[in-house]
């Protein structure tokens, strides 16, 4: 009986228990390197698909490491989105800073999802705050989108940040992304084009109608609702991005790097300078944002969303005009009495959606990325009123 007793002791002993848990900082370093593991620096045009050609080495200063920084400092629903990602792309071959695709993969049938961004942006090292002046500066001017100019006469932007390089740029256009995507996901936008927007449509907050094409493939651009900005509105967003188009396509056919982000913009009639000015003194008092965001509704709603996100690396975003109108954009964003309020709150509910999604996604199927995204959510809000810039 004893030895019945000390052998079963044994056995006991050696038998393995339940698993351990995994460490959160075991989780975070898993759920980075599956980040850099989706990363592609590409050869060639890309067709942001499974069979993209992609640079055998990864230089880790350029890319990952400011990709690791976005990725610690992103809102639970940043950090969702980039987990739920299958490829991030850095290329020469852009006409934008950066863009989001979903398509069907050829091969499984599933969703192809990526977020691409231009090189040139991280190689050349551009100050947060220097990027930012000089892409509002460059809807007035088509000047290069990473080199501001002195002009005194051109806005400029000051920005306090803890990411104050490319990662913070990085941040700010992956934001840009990420909202496209939880667009997508949730049919903000998935409307008949030319139709006007209603009650209970985000668009109708801002705009009268969208931006769309007739039957020659005449673009109409969008109404926006608020008279005092839609009167200054002037500046000409789809005549600067054809032009950049059109440059891109050219340099491709003669085998060269196009980068707007180092050259002007050729071909297009930029806006007059006169009403800078008053244009910004009616954004500061708008439900607007930034000058991007009054293209049209789904960059407002892209633009939204990344001002929203932004106190998580930055105290303050002000857009400084020529006769030194300020807009404290993050102020505006956190206030619930601001004209940005009702946006907000429309936003906030989407996320709260796209979280619960996730949640239930990560239930179905876990996995450490999301695992990390959804425990960040477990401690946080998204957008804290506490953090509005001054």
């Amino acid at each position: 009986m004893k030895c019945v007793l000390t052998c079963l002791g044994a056995l006991l002993a050696c038998t393995p228990g339940p698993p351990s848990p995994i460490r959160p900082a075991d989780q975070l370093i898993d759920a980075l390197n599956t980040l850099e593991r989706k990363v592609c620096l590409t050869v060639g045009v890309r067709a942001n698909a499974p069979g993209d050609q992609c640079e055998a080495q990864v230089d880790r200063t350029a890319y990952l490491e400011p990709l690791r920084e976005v990725f610690l400092a992103a809102p639970p629903i940043f950090k969702a989105y980039l987990c739920s990602m299958d490829r991030i792309y850095f290329d020469y071959h852009s006409a934008w800073n950066a863009n989001f695709s979903v398509l069907p993969d050829s091969q499984s049938g599933k969703q192809f999802r990526s977020i691409g961004v231009r090189r040139g942006l991280l190689e050349s090292r551009v100050r947060y705050a220097d990027w930012a002046t000089a892409w509002t500066q460059h809807w007035w001017t088509g000047g290069p989108i990473d080199h501001p100019s002195t002009d005194l006469d051109l806005p400029h932007v000051e920005v306090e940040s803890r990411l104050p390089g490319e990662s913070g740029i990085l941040f700010h256009l992956m934001a840009h992304e990420v909202a496209h995507a939880l667009a997508f996901d949730y049919g903000v936008f998935d409307r008949p084009s030319a139709k006007p927007f209603e009650p209970g449509e985000f668009g109708y907050l801002s705009w009268l109608a969208p931006q769309w094409p007739d039957s020659s493939q005449v673009v109409h651009p969008a109404v926006a609702r608020e008279p005092a900005l839609e009167a200054v509105r002037r500046l000409d967003f789809n005549g600067n991005l054809d032009a950049r188009l059109t440059m891109l396509e050219a340099a491709e056919k003669q085998g060269r790097r196009f980068d707007p982000g180092a050259v002007p913009v050729q071909g297009w009639t930029p806006a007059s300078r006169d009403g800078i000015a008053t244009f910004l003194d009616r954004l500061d008092r708008s439900s607007f944002t930034t000058v991007f965001s009054t293209w049209h509704p789904e960059d407002d709603w892209t633009e939204s969303f990344v001002m929203m996100t932004l106190p998580a690396i930055a105290e303050r975003f002000d857009i400084i005009g020529p006769q030194g109108t300020r807009v404290r954009v993050l102020q505006k964003v956190s206030d619930d009495t601001s004209p940005f309020a009702p946006k907000r709150r429309f936003i906030t509910r989407t996320i709260d959606r796209a979280l619960a999604d996730f949640r239930a996604r990560q239930a179905a199927s876990p996995n450490t990325c999301l695992a990390v995204a959804l425990a960040a959510a477990n401690r946080s809000i998204v957008v804290s009123p506490s953090t509005s810039g001054s």
